[in-house]
């Protein structure tokens, strides 16, 4: 479809779907509507028809939108009947952008679909909030940044963890409905007032709020990209009312909100990009060492010593395989889901930086330049770039030809790429798939080369991205990160005793 046609159809197509969504919200109060939608949604994660009827993305847009249309002195109770029509408004009005990309590029389709999505479907896990402690807290490189951030936030990264956990704890107990901001114990476990009201300044918006924040944002993004609007709870997870009410309606979003939170709110302080990533090459390192048929690990700092030139982060010796790997301590933030918008973005230079990295190590090694280390370079060599958050599709072949490769085009030489080392192209995880990975090479017979090429036979449409493949590879896999990481254990012990709660709870869920 021609770009003037598709914003002309567009427009039509999400003023009609504002239209009847306004007719029908505005009867509901916000507060009866939330809490509605709240419990519907709590009672969705342990029901598969529900979760299927209502998925998420269309019950928090709705909840923005009731915020953004209702109208003083209608009180209409929000019952099925009502509910049912609101939802299928949503299926009544087609977004046209999306049908036509179907046909267009059905990789770009499924991008925006994880856009609109599967943001909103992931679910809370204990390895992602103690991995996140870890990180940003227990970790020795982050204390500048840890000054810096109680200095301009008023309270600690400490804090803004533990108050996100308690949050979510107390939301996940009530299923939906509303509770007193004064049921969350803060002052029992040391935190204090102050440090709660400025978490809520970040974490929180009132039902105006919302209203406002959605209107606003449909009127600076064009029409046809108001699909690719990210919800406001992806930032601000919890709705507070004036009486000290709150309500958290996706309480998995708030358990994330320990980590994507404090990462959204951190990455422009001064200290923060440089002590980050030492403190994600460090968590990376401590999760390679528990790679159980491994034979040597050797850091950055030898590596570029015996080659004088950049090299990636680790070389793991495995039994029978080379594993080249570097770190990059970014995430996917891309607004908008154009070709520009996805090359230019943090993520895709860092990630294009990591490959001429790996390739360069390649070459070194099969130089022989690693020769002093008693590297056994006729061992299959694989490359691995980790992330610390997700990037969508970075292993489909759309996405990492024409963006990583491209950008790192400039940089990448005939000696080094192709590479007769590393013969297959090198895998972007981001940290806790590594995990994933580790846990099932631990406990399966299978190799990495043979795991890779398993899943290259079988194709990108039949396996999805590593995550999801690895899920499907293994059944017993609830308590991976957990079980195969003993430092997280510790962690684990640590944070609850700190809260004072039983180190047995278990919140449930997984990355």
């Amino acid at each position: 479809m021609k770009e003037g046609k598709l914003t002309k159809t567009s427009k039509l197509a999400m003023l009609e779907l504002y239209d009847a969504l306004e007719r029908r919200l505005k009867r509901h109060r916000p507060l009866d509507y939330i809490t509605c939608m709240s419990k519907r949604l709590a009672a969705s994660w342990s029901d598969p028809r529900k979760f299927v009827q209502i998925p998420p993305h269309r019950l928090m847009h709705s909840i923005e939108a009731n915020c953004a249309y209702w109208k003083e002195g209608y009180n209409d109770p929000v019952d099925w009947n009502a509910v049912a029509k609101i939802m299928n408004t949503y299926s009544d009005c087609a977004d046209p952008l999306q049908l036509s990309t179907i046909s267009e590029n059905l990789d770009r389709f499924f991008l925006m679909i994880w856009r609109e999505q599967i943001e909103l479907q992931k679910r809370a896990s204990w390895a992602y909030i103690i991995r996140v402690w870890h990180l940003f807290v227990r970790s020795h490189s982050m204390q500048k940044s840890n000054l810096e951030f109680l200095t301009k936030y008023k309270l600690t990264m400490d804090h803004w963890i533990k108050l996100s956990f308690l949050c979510w704890a107390v939301a996940t107990r009530e299923s939906g409905n509303p509770f007193h901001i004064k049921n969350v114990p803060d002052a029992s476990v040391g935190i204090g007032h102050n440090a709660f009201t400025a978490f809520l300044e970040y974490s929180a918006r009132t039902p105006s709020e919302i209203g406002n924040h959605f209107l606003q944002m449909r009127k600076v993004v064009p029409y046809e990209f108001h699909s690719l609007i990210r919800s406001a709870f992806l930032e601000t997870p919890i709705i507070r009312f004036t009486n000290g009410t709150m309500v958290v309606p996706h309480t998995h979003l708030l358990f994330r909100h320990s980590g994507e939170g404090l990462y959204r709110l951190s990455k422009d302080l001064h200290a923060f990009q440089h002590e980050f990533g030492d403190s994600f090459e460090e968590y990376v390192k401590n999760v390679l060492n528990a790679v159980r048929n491994s034979q040597r690990i050797i850091s950055n700092k030898l590596l570029e010593r015996a080659s004088r030139g950049k090299s990636c982060d680790f070389l793991v010796e495995m039994r029978d395989t080379i594993v080249l790997v570097e770190c990059k301590a970014c995430s996917f933030t891309a607004r908008q889901l154009s070709d520009d918008a996805i090359r230019t973005n943090n993520s895709t230079g860092k990630v294009a930086k990591a490959l001429t990295q790996l390739y360069a190590s390649a070459k070194d090694l099969e130089n022989g330049v690693f020769d002093q280390f008693d590297v056994d370079k006729m061992k299959s060599t694989v490359g691995i770039v980790v992330t610390f958050g997700e990037i969508p599709s970075a292993n489909k072949d759309w996405y990492f030809d024409e963006f990583f490769l491209k950008r790192a085009d400039r940089k990448l030489t005939e000696a080094t790429y192709p590479s007769k080392q590393m013969t297959r192209r090198p895998i972007v995880l981001d940290i806790s798939t590594l995990e994933k990975l580790i846990a099932f090479l631990n406990a399966h017979p299978k190799r990495l080369p043979e795991l890779y090429d398993e899943r290259k036979e079988q194709g990108y449409a039949v396996t999805g991205d590593w995550s999801i493949w690895l899920n499907s590879q293994d059944e017993d896999r609830d308590s991976e990160a957990s079980e195969l990481l003993s430092f997280l254990k510790d962690d684990r012990v640590a944070f609850l005793s700190e809260l004072g709660l039983p180190h047995e709870i278990f919140p449930e869920g997984k990355d």
